[in-house]
């Protein structure tokens, strides 16, 4: 039998209802809904229709291991808390969806990082856990290099997905076969998806896991230890401060293309480190509004980062003679969303040679 948490998931993460699914199968609501309590099996005559109703494959509802945790260490959303329900649980349940996908392929791929997360002792506040992860990594003084590189050669996964509602910035997931996955909202510009990164990892050295509870007080304390993390990865203090003694909106423009930040965030920063004012403050925001998109979409965005560790992981299961619609059925992924997801223009790689029992693929630091 089906597992129903996997029914209704595939339901949610196609932005259907139960009674949009229902008109979509000929069927009843009361009908969907015994079947995604687990009352009931999905009819095997029917078992296609649903499939691809749902955008996903017949193999996937007969997937052995259900979704991912959303328990309290399961899960960690950076979002706002006006993000509308229904965009947030389709988001959710994407991401759920992916993170099977990759999980699968971890199981096929034996990925040897070449970085390591550190480990903090008892006590490390955010600032000086992002310095251990500078000094881990053996990152020069000066600005961050590729981040994305950095974190996904530490065998961090990181997804672009183009489903997020702008006011969701990113999930990131724990796996049974990776410790994390990071999955970003892909509409949002370089600077902003930058900081996220920063931000989900800042959770995941400092241990939050899921922990971002119900409890107001104590998420508004995780989540600031995570801004504090990230503001110390990408511009330490010492830099910060010497950066941004003497500030206009030109020197700004022309030091996110240094630190590859968003104005905004720098602006913070010379506030947070006692350089500017409050009043000073507020009017560089004001002049920084007054450009062409304003402060969500600030000029002088840099080339984002792009994700490539899935997509290596895809191209050595090619290279093992794997073909495209293999390595999807390996994923219970429809291949549409395999090439589009992971592959992008790659979809048409060679394949070469027999296929090992389990493939390895090493990771080189960026």
């Amino acid at each position: 039998m089906t597992d129903p948490r996997l029914i209704e998931l595939a339901r949610i993460g196609a932005g259907l209802t139960q009674g949009a699914l229902a008109k979509q199968l000929g069927k009843t609501q009361p009908f969907i809904s015994q079947i995604e309590r687990g009352e009931r099996d999905i009819p095997k005559d029917l078992l296609p229709l649903w499939a691809q109703t749902c955008e996903v494959p017949v193999s996937y509802f007969a997937r052995t291991e259900g979704p991912m945790s959303d328990t309290v260490a399961g899960m960690v959303h950076r979002r706002m808390k006006t993000l509308p329900t229904k965009p947030f649980q389709r988001a959710n349940a994407q991401v759920k969806l992916a993170c099977l996908e990759v999980d699968s392929l971890f199981a096929e791929v034996d990925v040897i990082p070449a970085l390591e997360l550190p480990h903090l002792a008892p006590g490390v506040g955010p600032a000086d856990a992002a310095d251990l992860v500078r000094r881990t990594w053996r990152v020069p003084p000066g600005p961050m290099p590729d981040l994305v590189a950095l974190i996904e050669a530490a065998g961090v996964p990181v997804l672009l997905l183009d489903s997020f509602h702008e006011k969701h910035s990113a999930t990131s997931q724990r796996g049974r076969w990776f410790e994390w996955m990071i999955a970003l909202n892909a509409q949002h510009p370089a600077s902003r998806r930058r900081f996220t990164l920063a931000h989900d990892l800042g959770h995941i050295v400092l241990g939050h896991d899921g922990a971002i509870v119900a409890d107001d007080t104590e998420a508004k304390r995780l989540e600031a230890e995570a801004d504090e993390f990230a503001a110390a990865l990408l511009i330490p203090e010492a830099d910060a401060r010497r950066e941004l003694r003497t500030i206009d909106l030109r020197r700004l423009l022309l030091l996110k293309q240094r630190w590859q930040v968003s104005v905004a965030f720098l602006i913070r920063q010379a506030y947070n480190h006692g350089l500017i004012d409050a009043h000073r403050r507020q009017w560089l925001y004001v002049e920084l509004g007054q450009q062409p998109g304003g402060r969500r979409r600030e000029p002088g965005e840099f080339k984002p980062e792009e994700p490539t560790l899935v997509r290596k992981m895809i191209e050595s299961l090619l290279a093992d003679g794997l073909t495209v619609a293999e390595v999807a059925d390996i994923a219970t992924t429809e291949e549409t969303t395999l090439r589009r997801r992971y592959l992008g223009e790659q979809g048409g790689l060679r394949v070469l040679g027999d296929r090992p029992t389990r493939t390895r693929l090493e990771l080189h630091r960026p």
